[in-house]
């Protein structure tokens, strides 16, 4: 495996709990990145967003991979340009989400006083203008949050001690509402909040450094808190710091989450952190966690896409990497080898088929991204599940049968 030491090979193999439900299947560094690696999942591959400086000034730069073979990637298509920052201080750092098949990029500036947002079409050709969030902000606007509830778009950076500034955006890029600040809840400035079941899901620290807990809060769609927050989810043993948690995502077919953070242990200093990959049941419990790398890694970014799970991170300034783990499947969610599972047309605009060679009925769920039910029944082979009153976006369908269960995303698209 390229970028991996045999060191790290052993720590991935001892320091997992329980069996493993990650394990390792490629990696690389990429060419031209010095700095944050963000992913989304665009549909048909990877898309991955890193900053490089070829001349004067840093510079956001998108690029496709193909799922099964990350060493195949498309040409480096830059987002940000010099004449963009005649008005605007030096970029630093940027997250980004693909909704809709557009891409919106959140970034921060030099000095963490200001920070704005533009969208790309998915191929990152820009659209309209570089549109300010705030600018002269007192509070550092560093570290964003970027998240998305399939309706609007939400900008979120931190308020000390533990509060959040949020700002709302419609996918036009117009604000919508006033800005506000969540009630305080304890979290740090680091970390990643996704849309589930109704709930953002926010993933931070308690504090930041040593002594830091990985904690979970819950918000309502409106930003207030949900009930059960805030939830420690890794205590902190010994004094060692748990933060950094930009990595986030859920699997609907197994029920788990991951989680991917920065982990530090008391003997070092700030700069010297490792990142940790963590798998949790739908309670939270720890089913594994892998100490992935050595020091001075930062950032990770997770995309689940089928059977595998996509990590970016970077050593700062220096490199920006991506590894592939095969995630083994819950028990009783295992796909039958000949099920020969048909759900087509995907993307699709006015209806689903779905067919499984020799089960004659099933039952379905469908699920939009934050894992709300939006249509459920039964259906016989060959059978239609109407779409078209439906948003466009990312759906997961959750297929039943025989003991069996299938979860597959769905693209709903009115452009096809």
């Amino acid at each position: 495996m390229k970028n991996i030491s045999a060191l790290c090979i052993l720590v991935l193999a001892f320091f997992c709990s329980g069996a493993q439900v990650l394990i390792q299947a490629d990696s690389i560094q990429f060419s031209q990145a010095q700095i944050w690696g963000v992913l989304s999942d665009e549909g048909d591959s990877l898309c991955a967003t890193t900053t490089f400086t070829p001349g004067s000034k840093p510079h956001i730069y998108m690029r496709k991979i193909n799922y099964s073979n990350i060493s195949q990637q498309s040409a480096l298509k830059q987002l940000t340009f010099d004449n963009d920052f005649t008005s605007i201080t030096n970029l630093t750092d940027h997250k980004h989400i693909v909704l809709n098949n557009e891409i919106y990029v959140a970034f921060s500036t030099q000095g963490d006083q200001d920070l704005f947002i533009f969208k790309t079409d998915i191929n990152g050709n820009r659209i309209g203008s570089i549109v300010p969030v705030v600018q002269g902000s007192a509070d550092p606007t560093n570290d964003m949050i970027l998240t998305t509830d399939s309706t609007y778009i939400y900008v979120l950076h931190f308020d000390p001690p533990s509060q959040s500034h949020v700002y709302t955006f419609d996918t036009g890029l117009n604000s919508v509402g006033s800005p506000f600040s969540t009630t305080t809840l304890p979290h740090n400035n680091i970390g990643n909040a996704i849309m589930h079941n109704g709930q953002f899901h926010m993933f931070t620290g308690n504090v930041f450094g040593f002594n830091s807990n990985l904690t979970l809060t819950r918000w309502t769609a409106s930003w207030a808190p949900a009930t059960g927050s805030p939830q420690t989810i890794l205590s902190s043993t010994n004094g060692d710091g748990n933060w950094f948690s930009t990595g986030a995502v859920y699997d609907y077919a197994n029920q788990r989450w991951y989680i991917a953070m920065s982990h530090i242990e008391t003997p070092q200093t700030i700069g010297q952190e490792h990142i940790d990959v963590l798998v949790f049941d739908n309670n939270f419990n720890l089913l594994q966690r892998i100490h992935e790398t050595s020091q001075n890694y930062l950032r990770p970014h997770l995309v689940l896409e089928g059977n595998y799970l996509y990590m970016a991170y970077d050593r700062p300034g220096n490199s920006v990497h991506l590894l592939k783990y095969q995630v083994s499947p819950a028990s009783g969610t295992d796909e039958p080898e000949d099920s020969e599972a048909s759900i087509y047309p995907n993307p699709a605009s006015d209806e689903i088929g779905v067919g499984i060679k020799g089960v004659p009925e099933m039952s379905f769920e469908l699920m939009d991204a934050s894992g709300r039910i939006v249509k459920a029944g039964q259906l016989q082979y060959g059978g239609k599940i109407a779409v078209s009153t439906l948003a466009e976006g990312i759906y997961f369908l959750k297929i039943m049968y025989d003991g069996s269960v299938l979860t597959r995303k769905v693209i709903i698209s009115r452009a096809i």
